[in-house]
């Protein structure tokens, strides 16, 4: 067997295989969860806790550098809010309220949301492939939406809603 280089661009994609198969899981896992043992906003306390702990320890173990920048510091505060704390929030309490299918495939849309914040916040360019991918994604999406293992009803539509709102916060994290 050929060993693989870290300069190879094939070098990573076991790792983002796994990673991608640990992220689809995810919403299973979490739905089970939720399904009496741990209320949504309590996950989400401690996932956001042990998350803050873990990293403190490793950046005071391996960091020399120290944030002095006070627009540094309000840059972290809001990436915290947005991408951990908010978004967690949102995820599992929508998770709570809809299907694991749902929130998965209302989850698709982070690409696409993300190239609309990256041109309404940063002024992106957005070319014809771009716009080609965000409406192939949106075909995706109404084709998903009319399937039978999914779709928008009276009795998840608040927990999809806030899944939305949660892509929607992890987009403005990533821009």
């Amino acid at each position: 067997m050929m060993q693989q280089k870290e300069n190879s661009p094939w070098f990573v994609h076991p790792a983002l295989l796994t990673v991608g198969l640990i992220y689809a899981g995810a919403y299973s896992i979490a739905k089970i969860a939720l399904g009496g043992y741990v209320p949504p906003f309590g996950f989400a306390l401690l996932r956001v806790f042990f998350a803050t702990i873990v990293l403190s320890i490793v950046h005071a173990l391996t960091v020399k550098e120290k944030v002095t920048d006070k627009k540094d510091l309000w840059l972290l505060a809001k990436c915290g809010l947005f991408g951990a704390a908010l978004n967690q929030l949102l995820f599992l309490k929508g998770l709570s309220l809809t299907t694991a299918v749902n929130s998965s495939i209302i989850m698709t849309l982070i690409p696409v949301m993300v190239l609309i914040f990256s041109f309404l916040l940063l002024g992106e360019n957005v070319g014809w492939r771009k716009v080609m991918g965000i409406v192939l994604a949106l075909i995706g999406a109404v084709i998903l939406l009319y399937k039978d293992d999914f779709g928008l009803r009276n009795d998840t539509l608040m927990g999809d809603l806030l899944n939305f709102f949660n892509a929607a916060s992890y987009e403005l994290y990533l821009v």
